[in-house]
């Protein structure tokens, strides 16, 4: 677990407690639960990291053990948080696996923080045995919310997975079939494996290309589609690349998944891509002509880096 840090060492950049907007997104058939939480400051990668967990009274002690966590980046996403949510706990609740539900904010300034709360306080039934709100305090980027999902989530598995849903939560279960079968540290979602459906827009689809080609430029590219949001790690691959202070995962940009990727391979895990659906949802964070310099310079200087890194079994 990560090391536990004093209160007075976090503070955050707004106020944690909000008045929470009116929003009909109960669960059917769910009612409040009698829940039991708890509250720590964690260290975590960029600084200390507020996090709450939350669980049935009757859950609570001894802590019932998870086979899987779920985890969801966000920010900025008020408006279609509560939905992904929604869907993710009716299939987690009747899932047959134990499961815990993470929301990592980054810092956002509207209104993700009360909206992820209010879902998740009482989200408890079924398989579904915790639920846990990590908060930034300010604005770290997506690299960081998700190493640092992957470090305080518990369970054999970690998914990452976005907060638009592009690929809905159920196809977790062909991911995690696989990762079994196969013994897999890390299991890809791809858009590019043929068998399943991806909805693209003209935009999205140009830049998916030239991405991977300039990704094979640079002799990179362990699967087709390092960039789909929805990625099945195992634990032990989760915590040896996102262990604070290992130096492994460093990346900043959206290039971050190509070097999960890539470190993967070098460490000896062995990886699988698996076609998932997805559909290209609006309010994507990426701009083609903004990021696309970035993402070429990332990718330019990752390789670099990682050239210096010997597989393992050749040292």
């Amino acid at each position: 677990m990560a090391e536990i840090l004093p209160q007075a060492s976090f503070t955050l950049d707004r106020p944690v407690v909000v008045e929470v907007a009116t929003l009909d997104a109960r669960i059917d058939g769910t009612n409040p639960i009698p829940t039991t939480s708890d509250e720590a400051i964690a260290a975590g990668h960029g600084g200390p990291v507020r996090v709450r967990r939350w669980a049935p009274e009757e859950n609570a002690q001894p802590r019932l053990s998870i086979d899987l966590t779920v985890i969801i980046p966000a920010y900025n996403e008020q408006a279609r948080l509560a939905a992904t949510l929604a869907a993710a706990i009716r299939y987690l609740c009747a899932a047959p696996f134990t499961s815990c539900l993470m929301v990592v904010d980054d810092g956002s300034n509207d209104q993700t923080v009360p909206v992820a709360e209010m879902m998740l306080r009482h989200a408890h039934q079924g398989s579904l045995r915790t639920t846990t709100l990590v908060e930034h305090g300010k604005n770290r980027g997506k690299s960081v919310a998700v190493r640092n999902g992957l470090w305080l989530a518990s369970g054999a598995h970690r998914i990452v997975s976005d907060a638009d849903a592009a690929t809905p939560l159920w196809e977790l279960d062909r991911l995690l079939a696989i990762a079994i079968e196969r013994d897999a540290g890390l299991v890809v979602g791809s858009r590019d494996v043929t068998g399943e459906s991806a909805a693209w827009t003209l935009k999205r689809r140009l830049s998916h290309q030239l991405f991977r080609l300039w990704v094979r430029m640079n002799r990179l590219g362990a699967v087709k589609d390092s960039q789909c949001g929805f990625k099945l790690y195992r634990a032990d691959l989760a915590e040896q690349l996102c262990r604070p202070g290992s130096g492994l995962s460093t990346t900043e940009g959206f290039e971050f998944d190509l070097e999960h990727i890539e470190l993967a391979r070098k460490l000896g895990h062995r990886i699988e891509e698996v076609g998932v659906r997805w559909t290209d949802q609006p309010g994507s964070k990426v701009r083609l002509i903004r990021d696309a310099a970035a993402m070429f310079v990332g990718v330019r200087r990752l390789a670099k880096r990682l050239s210096a890194i010997q597989p393992k079994g050749t040292l």
